[in-house]
């Protein structure tokens, strides 16, 4: 497979900024700088355990591809450099691997700096096709009405600072609506501007306001984190209460089931099990023929509650994981740096022809039973980049088994599995740049579909700026009225 071109132009871009230590480089940080030597030992390791570790690293890209991109990194710290240049050069190979479940972070001490720092604009905003709209202005003076586009900051179009963003996003295969739900919030976005572009305490912002042609800029001043909280609390909307992770309802002869979270911990007060029981016991109770199930902005949680999500919609049994596998039975390095070994008990891994290592007794390998009571209806099911991990899996399976319509935008999972389970963090011995490596690759018992994307609907709604401002939930509605559409057929 090719390499991703905007990661290599990201690569380019801050190894750019590397070997110029002065460009963009502010206060306190341009005398904190690391020698080549340091850098090259916080390198290896990194390299070291992503090659080594890492259960998905050549997912999407052949070992000689990752290789040499890293190669390249590599050979380019022969001078001083900051952490924030050098996290520059580390998160688009993070990027690279295209797994959502992979991090890096700043320094704990980076990182304290920065909620100190005045980095952040006080505005709130939505990606939307690939442009920036202002959803919410936390200033008094609305100069930039809520619904402007944003053109520009500092200088740099949206296009180019995308361009530079999202190679160092991590997310599942390529999909790029999990990265643009990210940059949704402002507290991120502000981060890695201040991270790979330029850390500076005022913005200057071009935008065009809706219903105008002509193009308008001003100057808002940086405000540190607490700063921003106060904004948020003095001109803001205040945010709504926290909703249930799960709900049901009958709309219209419609059931209408909402799964915020797979997370069992959010499932203290409502037992997720029991809940789902009474669900489909109601929709057969009601001679129910259409479900929705709306899984939006659901980040996923325990693997086993998507597959039991499952099971009430089929009455065949089925395959829910194919593989899952890690690279090693042991990695012996680790323990020479000072790191924990992460593996799970060695009992449950076996070598398999494939030269990796099955690991067994997961509730969800294997051949699975239908669960009753079972609902024989049609299903439509709601998804957007927020649907990741656990909601992906659930959601490949039945768009594979054909159990489903989808609607809204592509998932933010791969539709092949991902790599999650036991993960390894660490610090970097000098920079203490901060890494999270994932351990176990799922692949989904699917195939046939496209290899680097997340689950696309049938129907492709997006919302449009006036349609989030008006509070208009145009993906519902379509899903409603398509359901509509088909009752009676």
């Amino acid at each position: 497979m090719k390499l991703n071109f905007r990661g290599i132009l990201i690569f380019l871009l801050t190894a750019f900024l590397f070997l110029c230590p002065g460009i963009g480089v502010s206060g306190q940080e341009a005398t904190d700088a690391y020698s080549p030597e340091e850098l090259q030992e916080d390198f290896a390791l990194f390299r070291s355990v992503l090659e080594q570790v890492h259960g998905g690293f050549a997912r999407y890209s052949s070992e000689e591809d990752m290789t040499a991109l890293f190669e390249k990194a590599r050979v380019r710290l022969n001078a001083p450099g900051t952490e924030r240049q050098f996290y520059g050069i580390l998160a688009p190979l993070i990027g690279a691997i295209n797994d959502g479940h992979t991090g890096i972070d700043p320094s704990r001490r980076f990182d304290r700096r920065l909620t100190r720092a005045r980095i952040f604009f006080p505005l709130r905003l939505r990606f939307l096709s690939g442009r920036a709209y202002v959803v919410e202005n936390l200033t008094p003076t609305k100069i930039l009405e809520n619904g402007a586009e944003i053109l520009s900051i500092n200088g740099a179009s949206i296009s180019d600072l995308l361009a530079v963003f999202l190679p160092s996003i991590s997310s599942d295969a390529h999909v790029e609506t999990s990265k643009l739900r990210k940059l949704g919030s402002t507290e991120y976005f502000c981060g890695l501007y201040a991270l790979l572009v330029e850390e500076v305490d005022s913005f200057k912002i071009t935008f065009r306001n809706p219903g105008v042609t002509e193009v308008g800029s001003t100057i808002f001043a940086g405000l540190d984190q607490r700063r921003f909280a106060r904004a948020e609390r003095d001109h803001g909307t205040p945010r709504p209460s926290p909703k249930p992770p799960i709900e049901f309802a009958m709309r219209n002869g419609i059931g209408e089931l909402t799964v915020r979270t797979f997370g069992s911990g959010a499932y203290s007060a409502i037992p997720y099990r029991e809940f789902l029981k009474d669900t489909f016991a109601t929709l057969n109770q009601e001679g129910a023929e259409d479900l929705l199930i709306d899984l939006r902005g659901n980040g996923g949680g325990s693997d086993e509650y998507g597959k039991l999500l499952f099971a009430h919609l089929t009455e065949e049994r089925f395959s829910y994981y194919r593989w899952l596998e890690v690279r090693s039975d042991r990695f012996d390095f680790l323990e020479k740096e000072g790191i924990k070994d992460p593996l799970p008990d060695s009992s449950r891994l076996k070598k398999n022809e494939r030269g990796r290592f099955d690991l067994s007794g997961h509730p969800n390998s294997g051949i699975q039973s239908p669960v009753r009571p079972t609902f024989r209806g049609r299903v439509t099911i709601l998804v957007d980049g927020g649907s990741f991990s656990a909601t992906s899996e659930f959601t490949s399976i039945a768009h594979f088994h054909k159990r489903a319509t989808f609607v809204g935008v592509e998932s933010g999972g791969g539709y092949y599995g991902n790599t999650s389970g036991s993960s390894l963090r660490f610090s970097l011995p000098n920079t203490k740049l901060r890494v999270r490596v994932p351990l176990v690759r799922y692949t989904m018992a699917v195939e046939g579909y496209p290899k680097d994307r997340g689950l696309v609907p049938d129907h492709a709604i997006s919302p449009t700026i006036e349609d989030v401002l008006a509070g208009k939930d145009t993906q519902l509605e379509y899903a409603r009225k398509l359901i509509e559409s088909s009752r009676g057929e």
